[in-house]
């Protein structure tokens, strides 16, 4: 018997509807249109940004073409789509709309994005579609081996991790505000109350899991965006060989 927590079930092409009424919207710059399918929270989120992503669409003129319906997760699924310019016939972006089905309204999209464990993790159902680093899973083992590091040792990791910061990041006084972890790999959010510049008082590192329990700095950035802390990471979802086609 499939476990159908990785395989889903079969896909709901109704969940295309939105997708079909989000296209042609965009095409006649219908802005109230795009609303009545787009979920608030979809519009309003930082990152895998509906809004941002409708701007690019116009500003550039990208088509969005041949849809592909995922299976269903519950209440949740994907559909995939892929971005193309007219003028540039070699240029393709693979994408994926998060689709939500709720009471009132039925299926809706709740984000987008062109990262795949991103996907996996939506359709596990664990994470909103808005989902951001800070609501991966706290990690105690995490904070307490980050709060070990002595100044001069946070210090270095900065300077050689750190991008988009400055000298003076690397030796200010930083406070751990929390660290969460995700299949062996962590992120560590610090803060600095002193910082003169509101910029500059937030601060996020990234970390892999070594084998003997210690963890190695990879990144130091004022933000580190999840489809980049994620990429190539295998979070299981249905292939899409055995996914469904639409239009």
């Amino acid at each position: 018997m499939q476990n159908t927590s990785i395989m889903g079930l079969p896909a709901d092409q109704s969940a295309s509807v939105p997708v079909d009424t989000l296209v042609h919207a965009i095409g006649e710059k219908d802005i109230q249109t795009i609303m009545t399918v787009v979920t608030k929270e979809a519009l309003d989120a930082p990152e895998n940004s509906l809004k941002g992503f409708v701007n690019q669409v116009v500003k550039k003129g990208l088509r969005i073409t041949s849809t592909l319906v995922g299976k269903l997760y519950g209440s949740r699924a994907s559909v995939r789509f892929f971005l193309t310019l007219p003028n540039e016939p070699d240029w393709i972006q693979a994408m994926w709309f998060l689709m939500e089905k709720t009471n009132e309204r039925g299926w809706m999209i709740a984000g987008v994005t062109k990262s795949r464990p991103t996907v996996g993790l939506f359709l596990q159902g664990r994470y909103p579609a808005n989902m951001t680093l800070e609501h991966l899973d706290r990690d105690s083992d995490l904070e307490e081996w980050v709060q070990g590091l002595s100044p001069s040792d946070l210090s270095e990791a900065i300077s050689n991790t750190g991008r988009g910061l400055s000298p003076e990041d690397a030796n200010a006084t930083w406070k751990l505000k929390k660290a969460c972890s995700l299949n062996g790999r962590g992120v560590s959010f610090f803060e600095n109350e002193a910082a003169e510049r509101p910029s500059a008082v937030e601060m996020w590192m990234a970390l892999d899991k070594n084998e003997d329990g210690s963890w190695t700095p990879t990144m130091a950035r004022r933000r580190i965006a999840l489809e980049s802390f994620v990429s190539g990471m295998d979070i299981p979802w249905a292939p899409e060989e055995v996914e469904e086609y639409h239009g």
